[in-house]
């Protein structure tokens, strides 16, 4: 049968894809809140920090919040170190899960830390919530 004889591809029975553009739901991006509180943060260090809250709310869809806190350095007492203190909040529906406090004498290291934390908290969070409905359906 010649290519120009086939039928259209569609199968009897089937309607055919809608013409125009399709709606498609899309989630809105968490907050992002950088507080500032040491008054230390240039615009690379708030962009590390965005870059680094946009992976975790990309490995997290649900993700309404993430609030990070950057607390003023202080110092050690026999040593001239800084250490930065760094803090994440995160709001996920029902719940509320905290980094408390990742401490550094580098603010990239501070953050990464804190963030790798966080990531570790939210998908702890989803195998809890992937539990949970998986026990609702059998209970059902």
């Amino acid at each position: 049968m010649p290519r120009s004889a086939k039928p259209s591809g569609r199968r009897l029975g089937h309607r055919a894809a809608p013409k125009g553009p399709i709606a498609t739901p899309v989630r809105p991006r968490p907050e992002v809140r950088i507080i500032d509180a040491a008054e230390v943060l240039s615009e690379p260090d708030r962009a590390l920090i965005a870059r680094e809250a946009r992976k975790l709310s990309a490995f997290f869809d649900r993700i309404l919040e993430i609030r990070v806190t950057v607390t003023a350095p202080h110092r050690r007492l026999h040593r001239e170190v800084i250490a930065f203190q760094v803090r994440i909040h995160v709001k996920v529906p029902l719940d509320e899960l905290m980094v408390r406090q990742r401490t550094d004498e580098t603010l990239v290291t501070a953050v990464q830390e804190a963030f790798r934390a966080a990531r570790r908290m939210v998908q702890d969070y989803v195998g809890r919530l992937r539990e949970t409905r998986s026990r609702d359906l059998v209970e059902a």
